[in-house]
């Protein structure tokens, strides 16, 4: 672990040596390399255009399971009604759904009611969303 952790100590040197950055290693990496769009169309590979494909099987699969989830998860609440905790027939705790107060501000009201307050704190952003087609 440690041989591991000294190896990518020296990657990332010889990077800054070069004055090159890292390479990216996560989607947030990606974000922050690439921030903007040009707007403009790049042709997959071979590769790219393999990926996307498996993308959307496992989007497919993924999808799937949700709803197997979420149908278990309506089994199990139903079954629940109003009890806050669900135990195990040994006695262990199998899952808890209890009451939760949040607090959030209704922007919708606050813009409605107080609008030069709204736009003083409004902060925009831009981000990408990527979508596969």
């Amino acid at each position: 672990a440690i041989a591991l952790v000294i190896e990518q100590i020296k990657q990332f040197w010889d990077c800054v040596e070069q004055r090159q950055p890292p390479p990216p290693l996560n989607s947030n990496d990606l974000r922050l390399l690439y921030p903007d769009s040009t707007g403009a169309t790049i042709v997959a590979t071979t590769d790219i255009a393999q990926a996307v494909q498996e993308l959307k099987h496992l989007t497919s699969q993924e999808k799937q399971i949700t709803g197997l989830k979420k149908a278990q998860q309506q089994l199990i609440q139903g079954f629940m009604e109003d009890a806050g905790t669900l135990s195990n027939p040994d006695g262990t705790i199998a899952a808890t759904w209890r009451s939760s107060t949040s607090n959030r501000i209704d922007t919708k009201s606050l813009k409605e009611a107080h609008p030069n307050m709204a736009a003083e704190f409004t902060k925009q952003s831009t981000s990408r969303r990527f979508l596969v087609k």
